[in-house]
C-alpha cells in the first residue's frame, strides 16, 4: 500500500489525520486553516462529506423529477430557491415563490448562470445552490 492509503480500523493515526487534513483543505480551506484541533477535524469532515452526498442526491432527485415528469415539480426546496432568486434578481421573471419549478423559474434560473458563468441549463447544481446563498447573505432582504 502507498503512503497515503488509509485502513477503516477505527484507529485515528498519522495517516489518517494526513487524509483529514488535504480532504479539508479541498473542500473547506478556511476549516483546514482555522482549526488546528485535531479531535475537531474528523467531525468537520464528515460534516463535509454529509453536506456534499445530501446535495448530490439532492441534484440528482430534482433532475430525475425533471426529466421523468413533464408536469412541473412542485416543492418546499423549489420554493426556496425561488425565494432565492427573487430576492438576488428582484421579480423582472414574475416568479411566485410556490414551490413550482416551472417556465418562468427555468428562465430565472438560465439567466442566473449565465450572468454568473455557469452553464446555463437550467439545471439546479451545486454551484448554482452556493453562489446563490453567499449572495442571498450578503444582499439586504427586499
Amino acid at each position: 500500500m502507498g503512503e497515503d492509503c488509509v485502513t477503516a480500523d477505527g484507529i485515528y493515526g498519522p495517516r489518517t489525520k494526513r487524509a483529514v487534513q488535504a480532504f479539508l483543505r479541498q473542500h473547506s480551506p478556511e476549516a483546514a486553516r482555522a482549526d488546528g484541533d485535531a479531535a475537531k477535524m474528523p467531525a468537520q469532515a464528515a460534516a463535509i462529506l454529509r453536506e456534499l452526498h445530501v446535495n448530490k442526491l439532492e441534484e440528482k432527485a430534482l433532475k430525475q423529477r425533471m426529466q421523468n415528469d413533464p408536469e412541473p415539480v412542485a416543492d418546499q426546496d423549489v420554493r426556496l430557491l425561488q425565494l432565492g432568486l427573487i430576492q438576488v434578481l428582484g421579480n423582472k421573471y414574475n416568479i411566485v415563490a410556490d414551490g413550482v419549478y416551472g417556465p418562468r423559474t427555468r428562465e430565472a434560473i438560465e439567466d442566473f448562470q449565465e450572468t454568473f458563468g455557469m452553464p446555463a441549463d437550467g439545471d439546479v447544481s451545486h454551484q448554482l445552490k452556493v453562489v446563490l446563498s453567499v449572495l442571498r447573505t450578503t444582499m439586504p432582504l427586499a
